[in-house]
């Protein structure tokens, strides 16, 4: 074992990976192969790969229980959500916008999310109610109201608008500082 780990993985490839423990299976395979064939020491391995001892104590655990699929990507999802709101809670989502909407009465999400509070006892923000409702298609799509003109554009234009008015001198000052500030005759 005389060569050194550095010699095995690129130095880029050691400083891209050494904050993400797990995010390249070719790292990932260097240390297991590092600590299992070349029987390195774990200590030495972290140091040179610049990762965590528990992280390659945890491969090695894995790849020792599931062998070549150790190197599989795993997804970071979560298994469980726990401010999701209940199966029962979307279909009560539901079944209010289909009463309510045969009723004539108004079935937006904000008064759907009055019900859910007032008579079912169960709160949901009106954008959650919102987001259930737009998922199961009972949203017809609109577009949106056009944006606004940008800040800068609107200024830019009334800025042109009153320096055509002012006398030479108050403008030569306004824009000899770049066009940010109008100087007036009190003006900085």
């Amino acid at each position: 074992m005389s060569h050194d780990i550095e010699d095995t993985c690129p130095a880029w490839l050691r400083r891209r990976t050494a904050g993400w423990p797990g995010r390249s299976p070719d790292v990932e395979r260097l240390v297991i192969t590092a600590v299992t064939v070349e029987k390195q020491p774990v200590s030495e391995v972290a140091r040179s790969y610049g990762v965590a001892r528990s992280w390659i104590c945890t491969l090695l655990a894995r790849y020792r229980a599931e062998g070549e699929a150790a190197f599989e990507p795993r997804s970071r999802r979560p298994l469980t959500s726990p401010r999701a709101i209940s199966a029962d809670t979307a279909d009560l989502i539901v079944r209010l916008r289909k009463e309510l909407t045969d009723q004539g009465l108004d079935a937006g999400p904000v008064t759907i999310a009055w019900h859910l509070e007032h008579h079912h006892n169960s709160r949901v923000s009106a954008a959650t109610v919102g987001r259930h409702l737009t998922r199961h298609g009972l949203v017809t799509p609109e577009p949106r109201k056009r944006g606004q003109v940008r800040c800068s554009a609107r200024l830019s234009f009334w800025r042109s608008a009153r320096l055509s008015f002012w006398p030479r001198r108050w403008r030569a000052r306004s824009t000899a500082r770049g066009g940010t500030r109008c100087a007036g005759p009190t003006g900085p």
